[in-house]
């Protein structure tokens, strides 16, 4: 039986969907990638206030570096996967995907890269069920 996956993912976490047969179960992969914060005016040696001490450029390579491990782990976890789709808010998919189109067994495997804002982990499973054609139980409001 194969396995078929949905990814949403962002910078601080993704939550993975994976389908198989009728079962759907969901992991959570958090990163332990910085934010990106940029201080304005001044530096260390001119007085912002904030002794920071870190060039930012050695900052930004420390966070990519962190994030390579997130989308690494994140790969590892859906390897085995025979359908792939990726969808977050932000540049994290876009990032997500180049890993993934790197590696030749995987890179046939994705589907489907697209936007999607932040919704429920409940909602996140219908999505993903409903584009790999398994029936999305609905809630309907009760008057």
């Amino acid at each position: 039986m194969d396995r078929h996956v949905g990814i949403w993912i962002d910078h601080r976490h993704a939550t993975i969907v994976s389908i198989l047969g009728k079962q759907a179960t969901t992991e959570t992969i958090r990163s332990s990638a910085e934010s990106r914060v940029r201080l304005t005016g001044g530096s260390p040696t001119t007085g912002s206030g904030i002794p920071d001490g870190v060039p930012e450029s050695r900052r930004d390579a420390r966070i990519a570096l962190q994030l390579d491990r997130f989308y690494g782990e994140v790969i590892e976890n859906v390897r085995d996967a025979a359908r792939i789709r990726i969808c977050g808010p932000g540049e994290a998919r876009i990032e997500l995907r180049k890993k993934i189109e790197q590696i030749k067994t995987l890179a046939p495997r994705l589907e489907a890269v697209e936007p999607c804002d932040k919704i429920t982990k409940a909602q996140f499973v219908a999505k993903v069920k409903e584009a790999y054609g398994l029936p999305v139980r609905r809630m309907t409001a009760r008057a």
